[in-house]
């Protein structure tokens, strides 16, 4: 008879043990619906370049190979600005586009054109 009582208790544990370990793994599941829902939904704003103007500080070349500099604003692969070779000397409007090396080509309204590079944002 004590043999039976034995086999059982061992029965009652083994159960008790089962359910318990199958209700921790319930709980695991809802406490991870819990955290996805936290989750808040990742908004991204996008500015166009088209719709900004920026201002830049620009140096560069002429086809002569004289040296220039000067500030240029830009909308877009496009804008306008002024360049001189020195402070003292006359400034020259330049119409500007983005050229494929990353830089800028500026035709003044003779129709002569620049190389440009970028120096700093203003």
């Amino acid at each position: 008879m004590l043999v039976i009582t034995k086999n059982k208790g061992y029965s009652l544990i083994g159960i008790c043990l089962f359910s318990l370990f199958s209700c921790k793994g319930e709980q695991a599941d809802s406490s991870e619906d819990n955290v996805t829902k936290e989750i808040k939904k990742t908004e991204y704003i996008v500015i166009h370049r088209e719709s900004t103007v920026s201002t830049y500080l620009v140096e560069g070349v002429d086809v002569e190979g004289l040296y220039f500099r000067g500030n240029v604003k830009i909308k877009g692969d496009t804008g306008a600005g002024y360049i001189a070779k020195d402070s003292l000397s006359p400034k020259v409007y330049i119409e500007v586009r983005r050229s494929q090396d990353g830089g800028l080509i500026g035709t003044d309204t003779n129709g002569k054109e620049y190389q440009l590079a970028f120096l700093n944002e203003e």
